[in-house]
């Protein structure tokens, strides 16, 4: 296991931290802003974003204790299954006729600011 993704794992509760409360805050905006309805559907594409995240660590987890091929198909797997859940989620709310486009901007943030996260324990580790 190389360095930056032990790093990554022991720092793993920070980074949880950090999301939960950005998602939370972010959601409290919107519902100050728009209104509750549409914080409803922003909180669950930062939910997306955090069982998305989940699905992505658990893949890497996964393959890191195999080889490089069978690493390699079990993070095809993991693609896949991240890929399933979006379809699904986007189809459901296409059905119940809701915005979807509160689901993508609540997960787009969410892996915004868990990319911001990763940089700034990427730089407190290279210190």
């Amino acid at each position: 296991m190389n360095g930056m993704l032990q790093g990554l794992t022991e720092s793993f509760k920070t980074v949880l931290f950090r999301h939960a409360l950005f998602s939370l805050g972010s959601v409290a905006l919107v519902v100050f802003v728009k209104g509750p309805a549409v914080g409803a559907i922003w909180a669950v594409g930062f939910i997306w974003g955090f069982t998305d995240m989940f699905l992505m660590f658990r893949g890497v987890r996964k393959g890191m204790g195999q080889t490089g091929e069978e690493s390699l198909q079990e993070m095809h797997r993991t693609l896949l299954k991240r890929l399933a859940f979006a379809i699904m989620l986007v189809i459901v709310m296409l059905k119940l006729k809701l915005s979807v486009f509160g689901i993508f901007m609540g997960f787009i943030l969410s892996h915004i600011f868990l990319l911001l996260s990763l940089i700034i324990i990427a730089g407190r580790k290279r210190r």
